[in-house]
């Protein structure tokens, strides 16, 4: 119900005021207005003798007044609602729930295996944002009092494991490399991805700025792409692997279409039909078999039972040391030493450039000697020109060679390769310049390069600890070549 206040002479004007005290009404009675008309100093007069001290609206009040509007309830005093403060808002930077996020390439084909899982972030990247609360601002009623307004209420960043907060406490940031996890309700940073099962159709393509530790396989078709080390503890088939670290392989490599790549060492149980490329060393337990390896360092199969190198192709700058080299089926198999892997396929890319270019030039004088018979003079400057631009060229590629090939001749007495049982016919050594092709079998031997010949000489242990070759204390090669000694004593 309203509350309804009439004036003392109660044929002039009522006020009405709502319960909750936000609103009042005002009704001008018409009855003997005319004997003693109102002024609006009277009637802010009256409303302040009545209570009502805030929200007046006094053009209203005026303008009914000036308009004679009479015996209608107008609006002419309100109150202010108060308003509630805002609560403290928390923006994630990032998706979360685990979910693929699918990409179409420029045909709109979807490859279901880049699944998009891992939510990698950098150091000093934005996790999350807060909006701080809002404090709540009083109401007033039209009799002045105020209405007490309710503050926003405030939340916490989650903050978790390699984060900070800003110094205003209000952005959320990565401290490390790694990728985003949720940890008993907190935002935390993982510097090191591990994958509990298969690398898979549930895992995806891995894209990451740390390490990785895969406890089972790496599926075909699958790739793994580290900044840091890459650990697994299956085998891997036909997939992809690429480190800037070192690659840890329990089990074997194998497969045509499998590449692993490693700025540090490649290390695993056995490779077969592969491809490996590290530019610190390859160390193998048990054997290479019809592979092509190549190693910025050296090359080590010299555990197990075979600890053996037969087929494909071994390229090494340091160092090849097995347990036995090809095999009695003579099985052909080349073993390269004393110069970086790829400087023999930068000289053998280079010496077929340059027979084209040769050729291109060689053809291109010809083409000038017939313009300058049919009196072309334009065309055979241009002849000319493209003349000058080949011998400019040629004279860039030629240089190149020879530095090339003089980096091999220099590195011949660098490599070496050393067998610590049976090196087989059909093996091609290379160290260096040099080629050796053994028509007998070698044993507890290490062949080098010497003023330009490849000799041998008594076995040679390999330059690694024990436990850098990951076996036991006392391994089997070293327990080979004891047995190696003893027989030839």
């Amino acid at each position: 119900m309203e509350n309804q206040t009439t004036l003392t002479k109660p044929e002039d004007i009522t006020i009405k005021i709502t319960p909750d005290g936000m609103k009042g009404f005002m009704t001008i009675n018409n009855h003997k207005l005319e004997e003693q008309p109102l002024t609006l100093n009277t009637i802010m007069y009256k409303l302040w003798d009545k209570g009502v001290r805030f929200g007046i609206k006094g053009e209203v009040i005026k303008t009914m007044l000036e308009k004679k509007i009479y015996n209608r309830s107008i609006l002419i005093a309100e109150g202010t609602p108060p308003q509630e403060g805002k609560d403290a808002i928390i923006e994630y930077k990032f998706k979360n729930g685990g979910k693929a996020n699918l990409a179409e390439d420029f045909e709109g084909k979807v490859d279901f295996r880049e699944l998009g899982l891992i939510k990698v972030v950098h150091a000093g990247d934005v996790l999350a944002t807060k909006t701080p609360p809002t404090k709540g601002i009083p109401g007033k009623k039209i009799t002045g009092e105020e209405i007490p307004a309710k503050n926003g209420q405030n939340a916490n960043i989650p903050l978790g494991e390699n984060t900070r907060l800003s110094s205003d406490g209000l952005t959320l940031l990565a401290l490390l490399d790694g990728y985003i996890f949720w940890e008993d309700s907190r935002i935390g940073v993982k510097t090191t991805y591990e994958v509990p099962g298969d690398v898979d159709m549930n895992v995806g393509n891995i894209y990451f700025v740390g390490p990785v530790k895969v406890k089972g396989d790496v599926k075909e078709g699958f790739t793994i792409n580290a900044k840091g080390d890459i650990e697994i503890g299956g085998g891997v088939e036909n997939a992809t692997l690429i480190s800037e670290g070192n690659i840890m392989i329990a089990h074997g490599i194998v497969g045509r279409k499998t590449r692993v790549i490693a700025i540090g060492d490649v290390k695993c149980k056995f490779i077969q039909n592969a491809n490996i490329e590290a530019k610190g060393n390859v160390i193998v337990h048990d054997a290479i078999l019809h592979s092509n390896v190549e190693a910025g360092k050296s090359v080590f199969v010299l555990g197990g039972k075979k600890g053996a190198i037969i087929g494909g192709k071994i390229i090494a700058k340091n160092e090849v040391n097995a347990k036995n080299i090809g095999n009695m089926s003579e099985t052909p198999t080349q073993i390269e030493v004393g110069v970086e892997p790829g400087v023999r396929q930068e000289i053998l890319a280079l010496e077929e450039s340059l027979t084209l270019e040769r050729k291109q030039l060689h053809e291109e004088r010809l083409r000038y000697k017939t313009l300058m018979a049919r009196n072309e003079t334009s065309l055979a400057e241009q002849s000319l020109a493209n003349q000058r631009e080949l011998q400019q060229v040629i004279r860039m590629m030629s240089s190149s060679l020879h530095q090339h090939k003089k980096h091999v001749v220099s590195s011949n007495n660098e490599g070496k390769v050393s067998i610590v049982d049976t090196l087989w016919p059909g093996v091609k050594l290379t160290i260096g310049n040099s080629i050796f092709l053994p028509k007998i079998d070698y044993r507890y031997v290490t062949f080098v390069n010497k003023i330009g010949s490849i000799e041998q000489q008594r076995y040679e242990n390999p330059k690694i600890k024990s436990d850098e070759l990951l076996l036991p204390k006392v391994t089997y090669w070293e327990r080979e070549i004891d047995k190696v000694k003893d027989g030839m004593e």
